[in-house]
C-alpha cells in the first residue's frame, strides 16, 4: 500500500469522524453523559474503531480531566484514532451543531421560551435523556471487570463522599454495613456481586447529585429496582434499597413529614421498577416459548411467601431469629464492639451527648425496620434462603448508626 493511499485512508476516516461527531452533537440532548450511550454504538458496536476497554478508560479520562465531557470524550476519540487532525475534527464537529443552535435561539430568546410547545418538548427530552445517562451507565457496569479493584474504588469513592455530604455520622455507619455485608464472599459469588456493585454505583449517583428535586429521587430508585430486578435473583436487594434511603435520610434537612414522604415515594418507586422488571421478564418469556411462565411464577410468588418451609410453620420472629443467627459472626461482633467503644469514646471522654429529634430518629428507625417488613412477606424464601437474605440486616445496622450518629452532638465545655 503506497504512501498515497494510506494519507487517502487517514483523510477518509477523518471525514467520517467529523461526520460522527456532527451528527451525534446535532442530535444529543442532557449533555456528555447522555452522549455516552450514542458513542459506544457508534464505535464500539457500529464502526469497531474503539474496544470496549478503551471505551470504559475514555469516559474515566474525559470525565476525571478538566472541560466538557462531550468535547473530551470527542477529542480523546478523534487523537486516537487520527492524532492531532482526527482531534482537532472531532472537537469542532461536535461543538459546531450545540453553537450554531445556541446562537440561532439567542436572536429570539424571550419568544422562544413563551412558546408552549417549546417547554413541552423540553419536558419530554428530559425523560429520555435519564433514559439514556442510566442506560449507559448500566451497559458499562455490566462490562466493569468486577475485580477487587474495581469494588475498591467504587467503595472508596462512596465512603468520601458519604464524608463529605454526612461527616463521620454517615461515613462510619455505611462503612460499617459495607463491611458486614462480607465484600470477600461477595466477590466470590456471581449471585451476590450485583447487588453490592448496584448498592456502589446508584450510593455514589445519590450522592454527587446537586439536586434535591423528588422527580430526580424517584427515577433513581425506579431504575435501581429496574437494575436489581434484571440482575438479581432475589438475594437481599432489600439492602440496596434501605442502604441508599438511610443515606439519603441522613443528609436531607427536611423536617419529619417531607421525609418520610419522600421515603415512601422513592421505596414505591423502587418496588414499581423492581415488581416490573420481574413481570416484564416473565411476560417476554412466555411470549417466546410456549410454557405459561407467569403462571409458574405466580406459583413461586405463593410458595415463597407462604408461612411454611418444608414441614415447618413459620412466623416472623423465627425468620428473624434464624436471619439474625447467620448475620451475628466474628466479623460482625467485631465492628459491633469497635462501634460501641467509638461511641463510648465520644460520649465520655470527648463530652458529646444525645440531642433526640424526631425528624431524625423516626424516618431512620422506619428504614431499620425495611427487612423486618420484606422477611414478613417473604417468609418461606426469607428462612430457607437465611444464607442470602441475612444480609438485608446491613439496613437496621446502618440505620441505626446513622440514627445514632445524626442524634449526637457535642456539649459545651
Amino acid at each position: 500500500m503506497g504512501a498515497g493511499e494510506v494519507t487517502g485512508m487517514k483523510q477518509t476516516r477523518t471525514r467520517a469522524l467529523f461526520a460522527t461527531f456532527f451528527k451525534i452533537g446535532a442530535f444529543t440532548f442532557g449533555g456528555g453523559y447522555a452522549m455516552v450511550a450514542l458513542l459506544e454504538h457508534e464505535f464500539v458496536e457500529e464502526k469497531q474503531w474503539v474496544t470496549r476497554e478503551e471505551f470504559l478508560d475514555m469516559v474515566a479520562i474525559a470525565e476525571s480531566t478538566p472541560g466538557p465531557m462531550a468535547v473530551n470524550s470527542a477529542t480523546y476519540i478523534g487523537y486516537k484514532l487520527e492524532w492531532v487532525p482526527g482531534a482537532a475534527a472531532s472537537t469542532l464537529a461536535v461543538c459546531l451543531p450545540s453553537f450554531a443552535v445556541i446562537y440561532a435561539i439567542s436572536l429570539f430568546f424571550d419568544q422562544f421560551l413563551q412558546l408552549s410547545v417549546v417547554s413541552s418538548a423540553f419536558r419530554g427530552i428530559q425523560v429520555c435523556v435519564v433514559y439514556l445517562v442510566l442506560s449507559a451507565g448500566l451497559k458499562m457496569l455490566k462490562n466493569l471487570k468486577k475485580d477487587a479493584f474495581s469494588r475498591t474504588v467504587l467503595a472508596a469513592v462512596l465512603l468520601a463522599l458519604s464524608y463529605r455530604r454526612g461527616g463521620l455520622g454517615l461515613a462510619i455507619p455505611l462503612g460499617a454495613a459495607l463491611l458486614v455485608l462480607n465484600p470477600i464472599s461477595t466477590a466470590l459469588c456471581f449471585q451476590y456481586t450485583d447487588v453490592y456493585l448496584l448498592t456502589l454505583v446508584f450510593g455514589i449517583l445519590l450522592l454527587w447529585r446537586r439536586t434535591d428535586e423528588q422527580k430526580f429521587g424517584c427515577l433513581l430508585y425506579l431504575w435501581l429496582g429496574i437494575g436489581l430486578g434484571f440482575f438479581d435473583f432475589l438475594t437481599y436487594p432489600v439492602a440496596s434499597l434501605g442502604i441508599l434511603l438511610a443515606i439519603e435520610l441522613t443528609v436531607s434537612t427536611s423536617g419529619l413529614w417531607k421525609k418520610i414522604q419522600a421515603m415512601l415515594l422513592n421505596s414505591t418507586a423502587w418496588a414499581l421498577g423492581y415488581g416490573g422488571m420481574w413481570a416484564g421478564k416473565w411476560v417476554v418469556a412466555s411470549v417466546f416459548t410456549d410454557q405459561n411462565v407467569i403462571l409458574d411464577a405466580l406459583r413461586n410468588i405463593s410458595g415463597r411467601t407462604s408461612s411454611t418451609a418444608g414441614e415447618e410453620t413459620v412466623d416472623i420472629f423465627s425468620v428473624l431469629w434464624r436471619n439474625a443467627q447467620t448475620y451475628v459472626n466474628v466479623q460482625t461482633l467485631f465492628l459491633l464492639l469497635v462501634l460501641g467503644a467509638l461511641l463510648g469514646y465520644l460520649v465520655t471522654v470527648k463530652k458529646f451527648r444525645l440531642r433526640l429529634s424526631a425528624s431524625t430518629l423516626v424516618p431512620l428507625v422506619l428504614c431499620a425496620l425495611y427487612p423486618v417488613v420484606w422477611y414478613a412477606v417473604l417468609r418461606n424464601h426469607s428462612m430457607i434462603h437465611a444464607y442470602m437474605t441475612h444480609r438485608d440486616l446491613a439496613v437496621t445496622v446502618m440505620a441505626l448508626g446513622c440514627a445514632i450518629g445524626g442524634s449526637l452532638e457535642q456539649g459545651k465545655t
